[in-house]
């Protein structure tokens, strides 16, 4: 009994995930920051990869927030500028390990000049299902980095930003 009640409710979960997806994607597609981020639709998480929905819509928002985190920097043209000062600020200290205090200090000396500006970006870019989605879930203090458990996120997101950037990973392994 219980496992028809579980298989009912994931599929519901996928169901309602795919719902979202699809209105994120009506929604940003022609938005500059999606369609560079994800030059293809493939590259967005599909509710599949998941176990439910309030997970879905947790991993589906990381990459949205990336996205429009890396269309802010670069309309800002602050990107390529980021990335010069980390290939500037990581070295290798006399005993061969990397050393980030220099560029960690700058990063977040970045981001608490500029956060209330990146936050009201991305209020204003994230698609009107996901902030419904998101709160529904409660999870849209934690996207908005507003949860009392992320100070650091916000930086930490950037410095992931520029780090798929210098090494030209791909941005939406997250």
């Amino acid at each position: 009994m219980f496992s028809i009640l579980k298989s009912l409710f994931k599929v519901d979960a996928k169901s309602k995930g795919v719902e979202l997806r699809k209105n994120i994607e009506e929604a940003a597609g022609n938005e500059k920051w999606f369609f560079s981020y994800f030059p293809s639709l493939e590259c967005l998480y599909t509710p599949d990869q998941c176990e439910g929905y309030r997970e879905y819509t947790y991993m589906i928002s990381c990459q949205v927030r990336n996205a429009i985190i890396k269309g802010f920097l670069t309309e800002k043209e602050y990107l390529s500028k980021l990335c010069n000062k980390c290939e500037q600020l990581i070295y290798m200290d006399d005993y061969g390990d990397l050393v980030y205090d220099g560029w960690l200090r700058e990063l977040k000396k970045f981001t608490g000049k500029r956060d209330s500006e990146i936050i009201s970006y991305l209020k204003s870019k994230t698609p009107h299902a996901l902030v419904d989605a998101l709160i529904k879930t409660e999870r849209w203090d934690n996207y908005l980095f507003e949860d009392e458990f992320l100070t650091d996120d916000i930086w930490s997101c950037i410095d992931q930003i520029v780090n798929d950037e210098i090494y030209n990973t791909e941005n939406f392994d997250d």
